[in-house]
């Protein structure tokens, strides 16, 4: 099978090998650089498609339409394409991450947001919405907040392709600006890095509470030292439920659905551990599936 994947730690890369792996099968990457943009990406999934595999996983980090000429010849060339991102599944065979799965994600983040205030609140969004996954679960938020007579969600619109520092710095100067802002949420980690020092330099790390969805294991310690109130989990690995999806069209399994329903649960530095970032015992569940 073909692997189209960043190499940034957001997109999770390396999980799809060990999950294929596990099925003994072969896994080709192609590697594509984030802060390069739309290019670089279309760049990898055009080799992959040539590349002609039995399957093909796409981390669709820039959405479908800048690689619809790809996925065509995937689907002539009958290579089953299994995804995951923000997107639509036009001419994809299966989104294990889908839009309503990372709307859904947003949605509890501000749940976490509103919870603790008891009330109505102001929250900023820090994202870049280029990417549909982090516009996904941006929307999700945005349409919680509105449900909400006098909440307001705003977003920090940041960018993959500048330095870590300048968006850290764009977070900390809308801070300053907007000093009714109660609550920063974070769809994925990609932004945090190094924001937690920035605040605590500036003053600010009083003022302002943290959510967090989508943690990864290098996430769990700050988790436990209190820098987020809460944090949803949502599938960290998600990859497994691609590598499920292509094994069960390799037994001629038809798949119950093109968007599936995604597990979160909710995490504090009461409980959280590393093997609370997946559904319990994901891998052993999906050992069994496969017959191994």
């Amino acid at each position: 099978m073909a692997d189209v994947n960043c190499t940034a730690p957001v997109c999770n890369p390396g999980v799809l090998v060990e999950a294929i792996e596990e099925l003994g099968w072969t896994d080709k990457p192609f590697v594509f650089d984030i802060t390069k943009g739309a290019q670089d990406y279309v760049r990898a999934v055009d080799a992959a498609v040539k590349s002609k595999p039995d399957y093909l996983a796409i981390n669709i980090n820039f959405g479908t339409e800048v690689i619809d000429k790809q996925l065509k010849q995937a689907k002539a060339d009958n290579i089953p394409v299994i995804g995951a991102g923000g997107t639509d599944a036009t001419n994809v065979t299966m989104m294990a991450q889908n839009p309503a799965a990372l709307e859904t994600a947003g949605k509890y983040m501000a749940d976490v947001a509103l919870d603790d205030k008891k009330g109505p609140v102001n929250v900023a969004v820090p994202t870049d919405i280029s990417l549909p996954s982090l516009e996904s679960m941006t929307n999700g938020v945005q349409q919680r907040i509105a449900e909400v007579p006098g909440a307001k969600a705003d977003l920090i619109e940041l960018s993959f392709s500048q330095p870590q520092a300048t968006n850290v710095s764009g977070i900390v100067n809308y801070l300053k600006s907007h000093p009714d802002t109660e609550y920063l949420l974070f769809p994925g980690t990609g932004f945090y890095s190094g924001l937690n020092q920035a605040l605590k330099g500036a003053g600010l790390s009083d003022k302002v509470k943290l959510v967090l969805t989508f943690p990864y294991e290098s996430d769990v310690q700050a988790i436990k030292d209190g820098e987020f109130i809460a944090v949803v989990g949502a599938e960290s690995n998600y990859q497994w439920r691609m590598a499920d999806a292509m094994a069960r069209l390799a037994v001629g399994e038809e798949l119950a659905t093109k968007t599936p329903v995604n597990d979160f649960r909710l995490l504090t530095a009461d409980n959280v551990d590393v093997a609370g970032l997946n559904p319990a015992n994901y891998q052993q569940v999906y050992r069994a599936a496969w017959g191994l």
